[in-house]
């Protein structure tokens, strides 16, 4: 059973994942993704179980993938709060803080957690956690600083006024001399030579009222305008309008006196690329190498993948897209996300793969007389009641029993069945069991995209 923490953890939650395409989609980012056995904000909310409640700040177009992944580990979704948009983590932490002003919480210690991170040592990190918190209680701001395994320059450093190699890691404080932007590779060595540099995680553990005067004293004009914040965040889209985009290490954090940095082993990762998400993948399954060595695969595609006289390739294959690139070179996938960008390409926005609130589908077949769909509905979940103008479709179920209502008439079908759904006709697809349901639906008509649905009833809220 994890320690308790005294801390209220508030995970970060807005980003897109570019450089983790063609996985991370702006519509299924890479929070969302199940790389591993489960999404990676999924293990960040486990990582933070032991405190009493967890909290979320993300954007409202990802506020039902977020909700969902809150009900499986039995939040509420009124614990997380919604940004109109996506303004970096000035305005995120802000609304935070201001929420929590309005809640009359500003005596509380909360640690601000990115949702796309990864820990390893539980252990560690909850040390450093509790040691955090005593110095947040006395009005400082921690960070988690990493001691660094080599010389990256895909990270920001952090410099404190001790020599790192003279410390324990995980167990001491120590004053921060100064913020350092990503170096080129030269300077991040520089930095590691001098054993005063850490990468900076992003992780930071503070009284809101500490924060709340950080904000007043360095960015008067972002808490003045979260001071006409309503307490139902009605008028929170107006505020939004008028905010810079700025990070809370620019806005704040580098400006500030009473900052402390606490040197950590926890095992951990951004995840931020594919060189570096390799590194904690699972073994692979079907790859042959024939005057090959070093190459990686990362696909959830029952296929058996053949090298021939290559070296060090990381293959990401998904059904509509896949990425081929030589190791040591993935943070410059950003670069071929800019390039469809450019072109307008919806292939950054989402896969065949997508989530829903009630479950998932994923795409077979999309052509011009037709689409046919895999869906499952997850236990205890029901789509919305709606009707489609341009399309009937047909179901065939393959899995668990689902209750089917059809125009207000209701049957439970078992697995085999095939049901009619003409167009215009309101339906829905329940599953009041406790295992899943699964089926096969195609549709038959002029239309097929997800646009064409007329939602009568909607448990989500859409």
């Amino acid at each position: 059973m994890q320690d308790k923490l005294n801390i209220i953890p508030v995970i970060l939650s807005g980003g897109v994942g570019s450089r983790l395409w063609p996985k991370s989609r702006f519509n299924l980012p890479k929070q969302f993704i199940n790389v591993w056995d489960d999404c990676l904000l999924s293990t960040t909310l486990h990582r933070l179980s032991g405190a009493q409640s967890q909290w979320c700040v993300t954007t409202s177009n990802l506020r039902l993938l977020t909700e969902k992944v809150f009900r499986k580990h039995g939040l509420s979704s009124g614990q997380v709060i919604c940004e109109p948009e996506g303004k970096n983590t000035a305005p995120a932490i802000a609304l935070l803080c201001r929420y929590m002003e309005l809640k009359k919480q500003v005596q509380e210690i909360v640690g601000v957690f990115p949702a796309d991170h990864f820990v390893e040592n539980l252990e560690s990190f909850n040390q450093c956690l509790r040691l955090a918190y005593d110095s947040a209680k006395a009005n400082n701001v921690v960070t988690l600083g990493i001691i660094p395994s080599e010389a990256s320059s895909e990270f920001g450093y952090i410099e404190i006024g001790q020599d790192i190699k003279q410390t324990h890691p995980n167990s001491m404080i120590s004053k921060v001399i100064s913020f350092k932007e990503k170096p080129n590779v030269e300077k991040a060595r520089e930095f590691i030579s001098t054993n005063r540099f850490l990468w900076n995680s992003g992780m930071f553990v503070f009284k809101v009222q500490t924060m709340i005067d950080l904000f007043k004293q360095h960015q008067p004009q972002i808490w003045g305008a979260f001071e006409a914040l309503k307490e139902d965040l009605s008028n929170l889209p107006q505020i939004y309008s008028t905010l810079p985009n700025i990070s809370i290490d620019y806005a704040v954090i580098e400006k500030a006196q009473n900052i402390l940095c606490i040197p950590s082993e926890i095992g951990w990762s951004d995840v931020g690329t594919w060189d570096e998400l390799i590194k904690y993948h699972g073994p692979e399954q079907h790859i042959i190498l024939e005057e090959s060595k070093g190459c990686h695969v990362v696909s959830q595609e029952k296929k058996t993948y053949g090298f021939v006289g290559v070296d060090d390739l990381i293959v990401v294959d998904t059904k509509d897209a896949s990425l081929i690139m030589k190791k040591g070179e993935s943070a410059k996938v950003s670069k071929i996300v800019e390039s469809l960008k450019k072109e307008g390409s919806g292939i950054l926005y989402a896969t065949q793969y997508e989530e829903r609130p009630w479950g998932n589908f994923e795409v077979m077949k999309n052509e011009s007389h037709f689409k046919s769909k895999i869906i499952q509905v997850e236990p205890g979940e029901r789509l919305s009641y709606q009707s489609h103008q341009k399309r009937s479709e047909h179901w065939i179920i393959v899995r668990g029993r689902p209750e089917i209502t059809i125009n207000d008439a209701v049957k439970i079908c078992e697995p085999g069945e095939h049901v009619f759904i003409p167009q215009g006709a309101k339906h829905r697809v329940a599953n009041p069991t406790d295992s899943m349901v699964e089926f096969i639906e195609i549709q038959v008509g002029e239309y097929f995209g997800e646009d064409d649905i007329q939602r009568h009833q909607d448990a989500y809220s859409r």
